[in-house]
Order: structure tokens, then sequence, then C-alpha cells
């Protein structure tokens, strides 16, 4: 066969532009620590790469949408362990005031500390998140859910539906309870104005809340020494009683929340290192056999440029020599 110049020339180029090919592509792994440069390196193991960043980038947006329903529950958490406590502390004012006996400098005192305990109800059941959203409102979270109307009375502002985050395909979380069902109850309002003044300008009774409970109680606080307040303080009690397992309930119910939100989150971990290790394997080079093949092209590449130049300067005369 003979070979003319041309042909040497283009099996020359041919052969020094695949080593170079060979060559880049293995310094492109090297550099990336990726065997997978494009989808032509191996297609299946590219498609199994972009399922499994896509799964990776839905677990990173469910592990934030939990977050958010953590910091929202543990701000519910301490909000309501605080009012706990103001309950607590409030049943027993009502209990020292229904001794009749207590002198008017006592009740106003027992007064005082109930109209502050009040105010850091009010305070508490209306703390907001750190997107100044109400911890305790429903869909309209821009507006403080308890409050007053014209006349005075505390009355709920916001609506009964129940903020839910999406933690999952297939769960979306209850972020706390709305402040209608836990700190008021329409069901039981009160009839009478004995007790604070919680019946409208038109008579009709107010739905009760913990509020306007605390209310009764300073304004009970406030009868002079001698008039008995016995028959009304009991209601009181109970009241307060009522609220406050309420409130225990709804503790529970966060926690319990709470409690969903961390094994969600655990479970996010797990997946995601899961996830991880299947894509590395996938994609992941062996550095020490990258190098080896990058050597070994490196070296076939000068082999190739010193071969082509030895033959070009032979010829015919060189022969004769």
């Amino acid at each position: 066969m003979r070979v003319s110049s041309n042909m040497f020339f283009n099996a020359n180029a041919i052969s020094s532009q695949r080593a170079q090919n060979l060559m880049l592509k293995a310094q492109q792994q090297i550099s990336s620590s990726s065997k997978l440069q494009s989808a032509a390196d191996n297609p299946s193991d590219m498609l199994q790469v972009l399922r499994t960043n896509q799964n990776l980038a839905e677990i990173d947006q469910y592990r934030a949408a939990s977050k958010q329903a953590q910091t929202r529950l543990e701000i519910s958490e301490v909000s309501l362990s605080s009012m706990s406590s103001m309950v607590t502390r409030a049943r027993e004012l009502a209990v020292q005031l229904g001794n009749d006996s207590l002198s008017t400098g006592a009740r106003q005192a027992i007064g005082k500390e109930a109209a502050s305990l009040l105010q850091s109800m009010v305070a508490a059941a209306n703390i907001k998140d750190p997107n100044g959203e109400s911890a305790f409102a429903g869909y309209l979270s821009n507006v403080s859910p308890a409050g007053q109307d014209g006349s005075g009375n505390w009355v709920y502002q916001s609506d009964d539906n129940v903020r839910r985050v999406r933690i999952s395909d297939t769960r979306n979380l209850p972020a706390a309870s709305p402040a209608s069902a836990i700190f008021f109850d329409a069901a039981t309002p009160l009839t009478d104005d004995a007790s604070g003044n919680v019946i409208n300008s038109n008579g009709q009774p107010l739905p009760d809340s913990i509020f306007s409970t605390l209310k009764s109680l300073v304004y009970l606080s406030n009868k002079p020494a001698g008039t008995s307040v016995s028959p009304d303080i009991q209601g009181v009690i109970q009241r307060i009683s009522h609220f406050s397992d309420r409130i225990l309930t709804a503790r529970a119910d966060v926690g319990a929340m709470l409690g969903e939100v961390e094994a969600a989150q655990n479970a996010f971990d797990d997946s995601d290192l899961y996830l991880k290790t299947y894509k590395s394997g996938l994609q992941d080079i062996d550095l020490a056999e990258a190098i080896t093949r990058f050597t070994q092209q490196q070296t076939v590449l000068q082999a190739t440029q010193q071969s082509f130049t030895r033959i070009q300067g032979l010829s015919l005369f060189n022969y004769l020599q």
C-alpha cells in the first residue's frame, strides 16, 4: 500500500487530536471531581443524577418549610407556657378575692396585679413570629388576634382558619391553633354584667374569653370592702380553670407538632445523606485512576508529536546518505 504525505499528515492529526481530547477530558474530570461532564459520557447515569438533584432540591424546600413551622411552634410554646403560669396566678388571686373579709386596700392590690396579668396575657396572645405574623392568628395574620371593640370588650379579630405548612408530599402540618380555639369560647357567653361589663350595649352576651375573665376579676376587686363578691368570684374561678385547661391542651398539641417536625427533619437528613451518597457513586471520579489516565494520555500525545517530527524529517536523500 502506498502511503502518501497527505495520508501521513491526516493520520497524525487525527491521532494527536484524539490524544488531546482524552487528556483534556481527564483534566476536566480531575478539576471538577466528576466523571460526567456531559450526557454523552453516560446518558443513564446523567439522568439519575438530574433526578437526584431534583429530589435534593425538594428536600431543601421541605426542610426550610419545617424550620419555619418549628420557629412559629417554638414561639407559640414559649407564649403558652408563660400564659399557663399567668392563669395559675390569676386563679390564686381569684381565690384570695373570694375572702369577703379583705380590706379595700387588699382588694385593690389584687386588682392591680390582675390588670397587669391581663395586659401580659394580651401581649402573649398577640405575639408575632420573625416574619411579623401573629402566631395565634388564622389566615388573617397581619392583625393582632386579641383586641377590644369600641366599647372596650375583648374580641377576636382574626379568622378561625388553621395555617398549615407543607413539610412533605403528604403532610400539611398545622402551625399552632388560632386564638379563637384557645383563648375565646363562643359556646359559653356571659349573660350578665355583674362581673365586669361583658355584655354589649344592647344587653346581648359577648363570647367569653380569658381576657374578659381577667377583666371580671379586676372589676370585682374594685368593689369596696364589705361588699360580697363570693357568688361572682366562683364563676370567675371556674372560667379561669376552663381556659387553663384550654391552654394546657394547646401546649400539648404544640409539643406533639414540634415532635413531628423534629422527626421530619431527621428523615430529611437521612434522605439527604442517602441521595448524596447515591449521587456520588454515579458521578464522582477515582482521583488516582483519573490522574493515571491523564498521565498516560499526556505520554501518548508527546510520543505522537515526537514521532511525527522525526518521520517528517525523513526523505530519500536522507536514506541515500
